[in-house]
């Protein structure tokens, strides 16, 4: 497959199971995981959802990432393998465009509360904890008529909408 400058991947990731949607001319074509929660070693797990997202990357090879920015959280142990897998997929992005020098992948991320905001309607209220977060994530994907499996392809369709969505508003805005 060529370059395609019209495809957006959106990622969440997550070393035991990544959701990922791909958007094309931003269009909806397909989403889904990756589940690698059978994978017991977490550096075999994380090694394995680097290679991937990388076959993922290499079968499309889209123009736009748009990725979940890691979370702080409590364990540094978590974010260091997420902020590696995250690495791992800016790399891509960079290799890309030095390999082919008229090829650029606008590479974005998101953090949580951003790509939140820019789904949610003006009459919406974003919860606070991440529990409630899940479940309105995936509220808000069906409610746009998908169906997904769990919270990472939810919230991966939302985080490519979300892009989006933001493109759309700079257009609008820059109009005249």
């Amino acid at each position: 497959m060529t370059f395609d400058s019209s495809a957006l991947i959106a990622l969440d990731t997550s070393s035991t199971c990544t959701g990922f949607s791909l958007y094309k001319k931003a269009i909806y074509i397909q989403s889904g995981i990756i589940d690698l929660k059978a994978i017991a070693d977490s550096e075999d797990r994380q090694n394995e959802m680097s290679s991937r997202l990388i076959d993922l990357l290499n079968t499309y090879i889209p123009g736009i990432i748009v990725i979940e920015r890691p979370p702080l959280v409590k364990d540094p142990q978590s974010l260091v393998m997420l902020s590696e897998i995250v690495g791992c997929v800016k790399g891509w992005a960079i290799t890309m465009g030095k390999q082919n020098q008229d090829t650029f992948v606008d590479y974005i991320e998101y953090a949580p509360a951003r790509w939140r905001s820019l789904v949610k309607n003006k009459d919406e209220t974003i919860p606070r904890k991440s529990k409630d977060c899940k479940v309105w994530d995936i509220a808000k994907v069906k409610s746009m008529g998908y169906d997904p499996v769990d919270d990472n392809e939810a919230d991966a369709i939302l985080i490519g909408q979300a892009r989006i969505n933001e493109f759309a508003k700079f257009l609008i805005d820059t109009k005249d």
